[in-house]
C-alpha cells in the first residue's frame, strides 16, 4: 500500500517542501512519505503517522529496520 496522492501532496505542502529531518528544501517529486509506525505494525497513512523526508534521510530509517 502506498500513500494516497491527496495526502502526499498535502503533507509536502504543509512542510513547505522541506525534509523534516535535515531541513533542506526540495522539489515536490524529490520528497518521500515515511510512516512513523510501520505498516506491518498497523501504521496507517494518516497525517500524524507520517513524516516528509528526502531520499537520503528516508534511507537512514530503512537502514535501522
Amino acid at each position: 500500500m502506498s500513500c494516497p496522492d491527496y495526502l502526499r501532496k498535502a503533507l509536502k505542502k504543509a512542510v513547505e517542501y522541506k525534509c523534516e529531518d535535515c531541513g533542506r528544501v526540495f522539489k515536490e517529486n524529490e520528497l518521500e512519505i515515511h510512516r512513523i509506525k510501520e505498516g506491518y505494525k498497523g501504521g496507517k497513512y494518516i497525517g500524524r503517522n507520517c513524516k516528509v523526508l528526502c531520499h537520503e534521510c528516508h534511507l537512514r530509517y530503512a537502514d535501522s529496520w
